[in-house]
């Protein structure tokens, strides 16, 4: 069972979402998909954070729907929480910090 109090421990108030208005710009994409609800959206700004995230949702059997771009555009449905979960939204996490030009990786 998800609890939001147990994921303000880990990332702070701040980072965990529970604002129906936020919710729904999680619950659909321009698939035909039908809308899904998540429970909570976690926004984490480390990899740190995301281990501690996933570590939990491994404890407490709470599915997680991994997004980079919550803004859009989503086209393929595989964002939509089709059975409630928490949405980790990625989007914070956008600086290189490692970068390899042969071996084309970063």
């Amino acid at each position: 069972m998800y609890s939001k109090k147990d994921l303000s421990n880990i990332l702070g108030e701040k980072k965990v979402i529970d604002d129906a208005s936020v919710l729904e710009t999680y619950a659909t994409d321009e698939s035909f998909v039908c809308p899904g609800m998540p429970m909570l959206v976690v926004k984490p700004e480390s990899a740190e954070e995301v281990q501690s995230v996933v570590k939990w949702a491994a404890e407490s059997g709470e599915p997680l729907i991994p997004v980079s771009s919550p803004g859009g555009p989503r086209f393929r449905g595989d964002t939509i929480p089709s059975q409630g979960g928490v949405v980790v939204d990625l989007s914070g996490m956008n600086k290189i910090v490692y970068a390899n030009r042969a071996d084309k990786v970063a």
